[in-house]
């Protein structure tokens, strides 16, 4: 009789050397939930187990390659590979798993256990609350999100920029009953009635940071909360597994019975219609039941591409906040707790440049200081005065070091004192062209309309916290290859040192010179 080994440690090296060779989406999409290994010793086979036909066929075709290339590598080139058709194994697995309400079930024998899916019987990790069902993951096969909670409203840096965005995030996620001084009385009408806070902003602003600290500090607060905290993405790709796999019933029971869905990159969902569907019908479940709900963007409900109404005016019915590029006092704060998180202690000349030029996102000042860690640790000085590499961190960084480190960063003066909108962009280049600003955004051929939209897309990129994505949406175009082209061939112009006519003026003049010239107007405007 065939020896077959079957623990879980065959699945979990197999599924790793896997998920290293395909990467996680794909193990995630066809093997995660929908495969399980075994070892058969005396047939020096492994035995590769899947729910249908339809499974089988497509490893077969697309994934063999990568199968045997891991198998080889665990237990040698003389082992075969044999993919088979076990639906009991599945269906057994599935119907342990048909409440939200009950602990996620093991995985199925010698499969590695899902990323972001507790085993029943976790280890207590430190800081965070044991028990009950809470969790970030809902879907035992396939998990709507795998992120740790890496982030705490305590470490939020509050200001003018996000003050607002903070206070709603902290009064959601405190208890209905509290009596938390710290909640003033102002915020409480505006979330009275409210479970639902949608926030949006820029890249880099501190959404994620709020959404991850909301759920964090819910779970401590009620440690048998029943969460999920993903995003658009996961959302739809563990909509789309639900399908594949004849799961869509459990699928729905587990998301709709939540104190709290958290979604980040909500606009993830733009143009996917029947997620769309799917998302809106759950959204009014969650609702109905009282439950809290917390989404992210990019940009306002409203400028949401291919977006559809219904999920619009639910987001509208919440409490919609934005999140601004943070001031100068609120970066000055962000600069000193990133640079003491590091273990760098900068004097106040150093810190004053840093703020100067961190006018972006608060990953480019993570950026900034890690590169000023490293330049110190290799330079072995700190403000331009001798020392070991050893004590690095024992004494302050000064302006000399952080002078080195700007000279090397592309674009250190390009950028205004206070961050550039779309609107300011959009209306200097119109009055400039004597054109309306629906000209701009329309479809319009005209060589001036060309040139201006063009310009508009050149200098938001250049002088604006914005991406090619956000600048498209902000535009109403449908993807980003528009406005990507229309900054391009702005570049290449000014490369070749070329001459542009402007309706207000008679003859061409150097776009060089007309850039220069609207560039100082949107920073006048400020």
């Amino acid at each position: 009789m065939t020896t077959v080994q079957t623990h879980r440690a065959i699945g979990t090296r197999l599924s790793r050397r896997l998920e290293a060779e395909l990467g996680p989406r794909k193990y995630q999409m066809w093997f995660a939930s929908t495969a399980t290994f075994d070892y058969l010793a005396d047939d020096q086979c492994v035995r590769v187990s899947v729910p249908t036909n339809y499974h089988a066929d497509r490893l077969e075709r697309q994934y063999r390659g990568a199968i045997d290339a891991v198998v080889a590598a665990e237990y040698g080139p003389d082992t075969s590979v044999r993919i088979v058709v076990d639906e009991a194994l599945f269906a057994e697995a599935r119907s342990g798993s048909g409440d939200a309400t009950t602990a996620e079930p093991a995985p199925p024998t010698g499969q590695a256990n899902p990323k972001g899916v507790a085993p029943q019987d976790p280890a207590p990790t430190p800081g965070k609350p044991t028990g009950g069902t809470s969790r970030t993951g809902i879907d035992a096969g396939y998990p709507l999100a795998n992120a740790q909670l890496r982030h705490r409203l305590e470490q939020f840096i509050v200001g003018p920029s996000n003050q607002l965005a903070y206070a709603a995030a902290c009064r959601l996620a405190a208890p209905r009953e509290s009596t938390d001084p710290a909640l003033t009385d102002p915020i409480d009408p505006l979330m009275s009635g409210a479970q639902l806070l949608f926030i949006h902003g820029g890249c880099g602003t501190g959404k994620t940071h709020l959404m991850q600290g909301l759920c964090r500090r819910l779970l401590e607060t009620h440690p048998r909360a029943r969460l999920v905290y993903t995003t658009g993405e996961q959302f739809t790709n563990s909509f789309i597994h639900a399908i594949q796999t004849n799961t869509l019933p459990a699928f729905r029971r587990r998301i709709r019975n939540l104190d709290l869905l958290a979604v980040d990159d909500v606009h993830f969902l733009a143009c996917k219609e029947k997620t769309q569907q799917e998302f809106l019908h759950c959204f009014n479940e969650i609702e109905l039941s009282g439950a809290r709900v917390v989404l992210a963007s990019d940009c306002h409900p409203r400028l949401i591409h291919s977006f559809s109404e219904p999920l619009i005016n639910r987001c509208l019915r919440g409490m919609v906040v934005q999140v601004e590029v943070p001031d100068a006092e609120t970066r000055r704060s962000l600069v000193r707790a990133l640079a003491m998180r590091m273990g760098m202690v900068l004097q106040p000349a150093a810190l004053e440049l840093l703020v100067q030029r961190c006018e972006g996102s608060v990953r480019e000042m993570e950026g900034l200081l890690t590169k000023l860690y490293a330049l110190a640790s290799i330079s072995g000085s700190r403000g331009g005065t001798a020392g070991g590499v050893g004590n690095v961190l024992s004494e302050p960084i000064g302006h000399m070091l952080v002078d080195r480190l700007l000279a090397g960063v592309a674009g250190r003066n390009q950028t205004p004192a206070r961050p550039v909108r779309f609107a300011d962009v959009l209306d200097v280049v119109c009055a400039r062209f004597s054109l309306e600003n629906d000209h701009v955004l329309g479809r319009g051929r005209h060589a001036h309309i060309v040139m201006a939209r063009s310009l508009v897309c050149y200098l938001l990129h250049r002088l604006a916290p914005m991406s090619y994505p956000e600048i498209a949406r902000a535009m109403g175009k449908k993807n980003h290859s528009g406005v990507l082209a229309a900054a391009g061939r702005i570049e290449r112009r000014l490369l070749n040192r070329e001459d542009v006519r402007v309706p207000t003026c008679p003859d061409p003049i150097p776009l060089e010179s007309l850039v220069r010239e609207l560039t100082d107007q949107v920073r006048d405007r400020l």
